[in-house]
């Protein structure tokens, strides 16, 4: 395992610590100005670091062969900032499905671009 491969699965660990411990001990109704910022940073460094390492279990499945981790960060990175934004027009009550479909297909086609 690679050096950094196993520094992402250690940030990936804490980062999935964090994510829960603000879910189960924070409560948004006694400090919202505390619960919601918290909450979006540990969802963030979650889903980029699992994000990540799915990504490129994925594409070491596909290919057998090791691969950089510039393009599974990058995977992670669009994954996390496409959950952040649909949680936004969640939490703004603005988010139907049709706007989610965008959204997404916003990020699809940005990963897409940037795979060229």
């Amino acid at each position: 395992m690679p050096p950094l491969l196993a520094t992402i699965a250690a940030a990936a660990v804490l980062s999935t610590a964090s994510f829960l411990a603000v879910i189960l001990r924070v409560s948004p109704l006694t400090s919202p100005e505390y619960a919601v910022p918290a909450f979006f940073i540990s969802m963030m460094l979650t889903a980029t670091t699992c994000g990540t390492l799915l990504s490129y279990s994925l594409h070491w499945v596909i290919r057998r062969a090791p691969v950089s981790l510039h393009t599974p960060l990058r995977h992670g990175i669009l994954l996390a900032l496409m959950l952040g934004a649909l949680l936004l027009f969640h939490l703004w009550a603005l988010l139907t499905w049709w706007i989610a479909v965008m959204i997404a297909g916003t990020f699809v086609l940005i990963g897409v671009a940037l795979e060229q």
